[in-house]
């Protein structure tokens, strides 16, 4: 899942702290779940979901949508 999170943020052209930012996230908050490959909590999926709606968020895996 955090890799898919990873790419997404790339090719929005990010930085994990840019992004960490825009959903209200501590600094380095999804920055160690990618790099440690971890779970993100539900809550911060919920957020994400909400200020990204172009990333679809299933069943804790993430797939990028493409703009229609």
């Amino acid at each position: 899942m955090t890799g898919r999170l990873e790419q997404f943020i790339k090719n929005q052209g990010f930085s994990v702290r840019a992004f960490e930012i825009s959903i209200g996230a501590s600094d380095g908050m999804i920055r160690r779940a990618i790099k440690n490959n971890t779970d993100i909590q539900s809550k911060w999926l919920s957020v994400i979901s909400d200020n990204y709606p172009n990333l679809n968020i299933d069943l804790s895996l993430i797939h990028i949508s493409e703009p229609t």
